[in-house]
């Protein structure tokens, strides 16, 4: 039998990075089972509510923050919410770890600067960013790219990272939230990467690494050396892409 919660909502509304969204896709449709429809939603959608009524998943790619919050302020937020609280998972990649938080930081002091609140608050805390450095980063390049070391549970790999945050102070912060990945290489080390919020009845995680991109799609964008840490560690990036699944209530 085919359960009712079958589908899983990639969001490919403004700001979105067409290569997140893409690889995106493709990786969650190489991790879940065939009876999983991966769709892509519009902003238009998650206001009206209907789509999330067999969902089993929202997925929230990298991309731009602002974007997100100018579109789904309101009663998109205010569905993804109800979403999730009813039993549903939400998975925020990159920008939307950042959006996933009560607050944000990105690039302070910097002409690229994004401050502020923001609605969903699943991580009840503040996303910052870039762990790397400030000024390196810059839209739609890859100049800013780096194959950070994460620790999730027992494993280290190397995970595709451009201008994602860390979730400050994550560790005790409140009881329903649990860090699962860490930073292993950023000057204060180690830095919570990666999250788990439980929400009512649901789970979310997010991640300020793209465990969506796989190294065959950035081989031309990314140096040699990158590429060659990242396809070394593909077979455990996507062992946590199914553990991530399995937490946000998906079979794998």
């Amino acid at each position: 039998m085919v359960p009712k919660q079958s589908a899983v909502l990639v969001y490919k509304g403004r700001g979105v990075g067409p290569l997140s969204f893409r690889d995106t896709v493709m990786t969650l449709r190489r991790s879940l089972p065939p009876h999983y429809r991966v769709n892509s939603v519009t902003a238009a959608q998650v206001i009206d509510g209907d789509i999330f009524h067999d969902a089993a998943l929202f997925v929230l790619p990298g991309g731009r923050d602002v974007p997100y919050h100018e579109d789904l302020s309101g009663h998109g937020n205010d569905n993804l919410r109800a979403f999730v609280e009813a039993g549903g998972g939400f998975l925020g990649i990159c920008a939307g770890a950042y959006y996933g938080a009560t607050t944000i930081t990105f690039e302070r002091g910097q002409p690229l600067e994004v401050t502020g609140e923001r609605e969903l608050g699943f991580f009840p805390g503040l996303a910052e960013g870039p762990v790397y450095g400030l000024g390196r980063f810059r839209y739609d390049t890859e100049e800013g790219a780096h194959p950070s070391l994460i620790r999730f549970g027992d494993v280290e790999f190397r995970a595709y990272y451009n201008g994602g945050c860390t979730f400050v102070n994550a560790e005790g912060i409140a009881p329903h939230v649990e860090v699962l990945g860490y930073y292993q290489d950023a000057a204060d080390q180690p830095l919570p990467a990666i999250v788990g919020c439980r929400i009512g009845r649901g789970y979310v995680v997010l991640t300020g690494v793209h465990v969506d991109y796989r190294p065959e799609s950035i081989k031309a964008l990314v140096p040699a050396e990158t590429y060659a840490l990242l396809t070394a560690a593909d077979d455990i990036r996507q062992i946590v892409v199914r553990q991530m699944l399995s937490r946000l209530g998906c079979e794998v």
